[in-house]
């Protein structure tokens, strides 16, 4: 029996991917998520859960990572692109270097639209590096990024796309729908993450610093060095707060489906990259970025890319990755199990995945239920508006902001 996107929205299963957009859809804005208006039956949903690759005869394996060719830390060597990376900017090296080599027309990015007090994600299409530098950055909210892809069914074009773990694997699904999807999406770049919050989050801190959405010019959430600093740009001037320490600003919290998801590195994606957070880097001050390769193909584009100058790279062991992204990692696949279990005990719906996703190791389900305890208090705080006293008074919220006024 075919669910329908209520069920998904109702159940917290959203994660607002757009697979539920089509061309007849009316966009409405609600708590935070961009959601059609009416609701039919579906098939593609990746909030419903998906399969994920597991041990082969002719990749490597490692639970915590999934299947895997090659690994490795990298750094762009384009000062243009490093400028504004996070990390080492290896997403947008490997972009530019499948556009100017021609592996693909374009690349399906998204960069966040500041207009008329809205601050939106918008997908679109880069057919050159100036495009690419302004989607750099991560997007921490919700991307209608699926309803964009659905606009090239007709395409004679070949893009490589750069999306979540959840977007990639709606593509995947789309993909098997669809055969024509996989003829116009070569190549995807996923990026490691540890989820999102809803675009509630970014007003509520325009309230706390006292900015009209309506002046802000630019806004984003990491850039800069790593690890970097949440930027808004008004007329009046810059204001700068610490990545990740403005998330303790509001009583918003990861979405739920997020918190029930298994993909931490991108394990459908061709090229999966996050940060590497070693102090053997970090103490040095070098931006590295993880590369973990999924297929030949994908490492011998970077065999390429090395070759011709796009970047500098070295091996990395499996060990470093998961000490890179300890708490990423630990969170989705080691206390998965937990997790899952109190969610269950709760009656709340989860998402289907295969048990060999994640550890079968028992971690502490009172720890889980301290942490949902916890994310309900601050969200109840949030909506009577007595957040911020709370958290300053228990010193939760300790996020320094830097203001630097416009010459």
């Amino acid at each position: 029996m075919l669910k329908n996107y209520k069920y998904t929205i109702e159940n917290k299963l959203c994660m607002g991917c757009g697979a539920c957009f089509d061309e007849n859809s009316t966009i409405e804005l609600q708590k935070g998520y961009l959601i059609p208006s009416k609701f039919k039956d579906i098939d593609v949903c990746p909030g419903l859960g998906y399969s994920l690759p597991f041990a082969t005869k002719e990749y490597c394996y490692k639970m915590e990572l999934g299947v895997y060719d090659k690994i490795f830390s990298a750094t762009s060597l384009d000062k243009t692109i490093l400028e504004k990376a996070s990390s080492g900017g290896i997403m947008t090296a490997i972009a530019e270097f499948l556009l100017k080599e021609n592996f693909v027309d374009g690349i399906i990015v998204t960069k966040i639209n500041v207009e008329n007090g809205k601050i939106l994600p918008m997908p679109y299409i880069a057919r050159n590096k100036e495009d690419l530098l302004l989607a750099q950055g991560s997007k921490y909210m919700p991307v209608p990024l699926l309803s964009f892809i659905k606009t090239l069914s007709k395409s004679e074009e070949t893009f490589a796309l750069i999306g979540t773990p959840c977007q990639i694997a709606g593509l995947h699904l789309m993909q098997e729908k669809n055969p024509k999807y996989k003829q116009i999406i070569k190549y995807t770049i996923g990026n490691f993450c540890g989820g999102f919050r809803d675009l509630r989050e970014i007003y509520t801190i325009f309230n706390r610093l006292k900015i009209s959405a309506e002046d802000v010019e630019n806004f984003s959430y990491r850039g800069g060095g790593q690890p970097g600093f949440l930027t808004i740009k008004t007329r009046e001037g810059i204001y700068k707060i610490a990545y990740p320490k403005y998330n303790k600003m509001t009583g918003f919290s990861t979405i739920r489906r997020c918190r029930l998801c298994v993909d931490a590195t991108a394990e459908l994606a061709d090229f999966s990259c996050g940060d590497a957070w070693l102090k053997k880097f970090l103490n040095k001050k070098e931006c590295k970025s993880i590369i973990i390769t999924r297929n030949k193909n994908a490492s011998n584009i970077l065999e390429l890319m090395e070759k011709q100058k796009y970047i500098t790279r070295d091996k990395m062991s499996i060990d470093d990755v998961i000490e890179a992204q300890k708490t990423n990692i630990y969170s989705k696949k080691i206390r998965q199990k937990a997790r899952r279990k109190i969610f269950s005990i709760l009656c709340k719906k989860l998402p289907d995945f295969k048990e060999t996703s994640f550890s079968s190791k028992n971690t502490r389900l009172l720890t889980e239920l301290k942490v949902l305890l916890s994310h309900s208090i601050f969200y109840c705080l949030q909506v009577l508006g007595l957040y911020t006293f709370i958290a300053k008074l228990i010193k939760r919220d300790n996020a320094e902001i830097i203001f630097e006024e416009k010459k």
